[in-house]
């Protein structure tokens, strides 16, 4: 059997609570005895364990071991100065208790677990324990180190712990992948803890020093951290191979953790301060952590780090894979993080008021907001948000997403990918957000983004709702560019609105997409609407070929469109006369007149379509109008399908299966 450190040290302290002895009046020499015969035992399995002086006052019920020490081959050791248990006493056959246990001087390094080619050290000059009550004898279903360390845990009660300093450090990677910590604790108490659970946890202070590559230097400080409801068992779990996978249930991990006064700064420039953090109700599932996976995973990329190489694809995809489990095996209540302030080496900055988590459960986290952001960019330009909030967020199936992008580059081109994508994020909220240019005095402002939809994973969603206000200076919109194009040349200051809603009525099986809304200031407004019927439940599955063959069969019944010129067509217009040197009214006309030499002949064959075309001279001949059209199919039923193609390789031909009549508008 192999041990870790950790297992010694539990079974060392048993040993000095008189917890493998069984009686609580041992004379001295009978002490050593049992000590001895405890050290045979570790070595038996492979740990190199060794002790200086034993004394036991029979009348004080006071236990002291010198110089304790203890080495496990490959999995690390510990080292006590001096141990001392007073107030022994024996409460049932099987338990046994200690007012008080002393341990100066520990000392206790080896690689940490669930965190390959990491090197780990801690150090407590004193830690005191009140009120311990543990098991006489423990017992694991797997001779392993974990397993044993978990039966400990679960058997002990304390009613405190004190550690008024400590310190740890960690070491991984080499050359430039290396990264050093050190770090300082304040006084730390842990309060109560019964079969794993902990009541409270706190840290007065933690000053951090991040070393190795001079890429990575950097020191940090926290206030107060405190931590409630604590539960190690979980944790512990996660390294039982045969214990975790009968772990299905969720179990807390923290019920609460707060931290204050969080400062970082880098060698590079980079510095973050927040001013308070808290996370309630955190939960893990065991059995939902592949936990062999990640370590291994793991551990080759760290190897191939260390030897300069890049990790196949393959590889990358497989730690992707494992962290999206994890994610869904993580459960919490809430979170928010308030007060952050950032710079970085450019000289940009960025505070931010408040970051919010909604709760985190099957792998969903209802919210993510950012609110009252302002920032300033290193060109001198300044940004402002006052609220950016992300629903129904799913960063597994992201991750997951990402891995097949990694193993697959057509993945970005893949319809059911796509698809796939809209799984990760079920809305999308922005509001006041306003960025400033450098040179420029006019912002840009986006008042209002939204967007949400309702989707199975994997499936084209059965409602969308969209919405967009905004406005901006259009100097500078690239020459060119669609929204150049719908802005008149004198026209400084522009603002945009669009609105887009479409729902599946299961019902009648008919979707409507309604409304369908454009408008740019001075130029033009477009709104619309349309019903598609037939349309199965089945359009909406996660399996591709089935919602392929229910959009098969999905028919269009109606679209109206209705187009109104706000000044647009007549700026643009002018704009063209001027270049040609002509009048606009005479382009008016031209336009108007190859639209019906363009468009009589098809009423000539159809007189059922003239009140169309003559309503888009009418519209071309007359500024500021308005357009107003129905189409409908003229032979029922007209397929989606056979409509998208038309759009796509020939529009002309839809008009020989539609009807379009004249919407009259107030």
């Amino acid at each position: 059997m192999r041990k870790t450190f950790l297992v010694a040290l539990a079974a060392l302290l048993l040993a000095g609570g008189a917890g493998y002895f069984g009686l609580i009046f041992y004379a001295d020499h009978e002490a050593r005895r049992q000590l001895d015969a405890l050290v045979a035992s570790l070595e038996a399995d492979g740990i190199t364990a060794r002790h200086g002086a034993v004394a036991f006052d029979l009348f004080d019920r006071r236990l002291e071991v010198k110089d304790l020490s203890v080495e496990a081959p490959g999995q690390g050791k510990v080292r006590i100065a001096a141990l001392t248990a007073r107030g022994l006493d024996q409460p049932a056959a099987d338990r046994v208790a200690a007012s008080e246990v002393e341990i100066r001087e520990l000392e206790a390094e080896g690689p940490l677990p669930l965190s390959p080619g990491v090197e780990g050290r801690f150090t407590a000059p004193l830690i005191s324990v009140a009120d311990f009550v543990g098991p006489t004898q423990v017992a694991a279903a797997a001779n392993q180190p974990w397993p044993l360390a978990l039966a400990v845990v679960e058997a002990t009660r304390i009613g405190r712990i004190d550690i008024p300093a400590s310190t740890s450090t960690t070491a991984s990677g080499q050359g430039e992948t290396r990264i050093e910590t050190d770090a300082t604790y304040g006084p730390t108490t842990l309060e109560r803890l019964d079969a794993g659970k902990i009541a409270r946890l706190s840290v007065e202070s933690t000053v951090l020093q991040i070393g190795g590559s001079p890429a990575v230097a950097a020191k940090g400080e926290m206030g107060p951290l405190v931590a409630e409801a604590v539960d190690l068992v979980p944790a512990l779990v996660l390294l039982d191979p045969e214990r975790r996978p009968r772990e299905t249930a969720f179990r807390t991990l923290y019920g609460a953790v707060r931290a204050e006064n969080y400062r970082f700064t880098a060698d590079n420039g980079t510095a973050q301060h927040w001013a308070k953090m808290e996370i309630r109700d955190i939960a893990l599932q065991p059995s939902g952590v592949p936990a062999e996976q990640l370590i291994e995973t793991g551990t080759r990329l760290r190897l191939l780090a260390a030897e300069g190489k890049e990790p196949e694809p393959h590889e990358v995809a497989a730690l992707l894979t494992g962290l999206a489990g994890t994610y869904e095996a993580l459960r919490f209540g809430g979170g928010v993080f308030e007060g952050l302030e950032s710079k970085e080496p450019d000289g940009s900055t960025l505070g931010v008021k408040a970051i919010r988590l909604g709760r985190l459960e099957n792998g969903r986290l209802d919210l993510l907001a950012m609110e009252d952001m302002s920032g300033t960019m290193p060109d001198g330009g300044t940004l402002a948000l006052q609220r950016l909030a992300l629903g129904g967020l799913r960063p597994g199936t992201a991750l997951r997403v990402g891995a097949q992008a990694v193993i697959s580059q057509d993945v970005a081109s893949d319809p059911a990918s796509l698809v796939a994508l809209i799984a990760t994020l079920a809305s999308l909220d922005i509001s006041g957000a306003q960025v400033t240019l450098p040179g420029t005095k006019e912002p840009t402002r986006l008042d209002t983004l939204s967007l949400s939809w309702d989707a199975a994973e994997g499936a084209v969603p059965s409602r969308l709702a969209f919405k967009l206000r905004g406005s901006g200076p259009t100097a500078g919109l690239p020459e060119g560019s669609p929204l150049a194009l719908l802005v008149p040349d004198d026209v400084s200051r522009a603002s945009l609105s669009l609105d887009l809603a479409a729902r599946w009525n299961p019902g009648d099986k008919t979707v409507l997409v309604d409304p369908v809304y454009a408008e740019m200031s001075d130029s033009f407004a477009l709104h619309g609407k349309a019903r598609l019927g037939h349309v199965e439940a089945a359009a909406f599955s996660p399996d591709a070929a089935t919602a392929l063959g229910a959009a098969m069969v999905a028919n269009v019944d109606m679209v109206q469109l209705t187009l109104t010129d706000s000044g647009l067509y007549d700026r643009k217009l002018a704009e063209a006369a001027r270049e040609q040197g002509v009048s606009p009214q005479m382009l008016r006309q031209l336009f108007a007149g190859f639209a019906e030499m363009l468009l009589g002949p098809v009423a000539g064959d159809r007189p059922d379509l003239d009140p169309a075309v003559q309503a888009l001279v009418g519209f071309l001949q007359k500024p500021m109008g308005t357009l107003s059209l129905r189409l409908t199919p003229r032979t029922p039923p007209l397929p989606l399908l056979t409509a998208v193609e038309a759009l796509r390789d020939d529009p002309t031909s839809l008009i020989d299966r539609v009807n379009i009549q004249v919407v009259n508008t107030p």
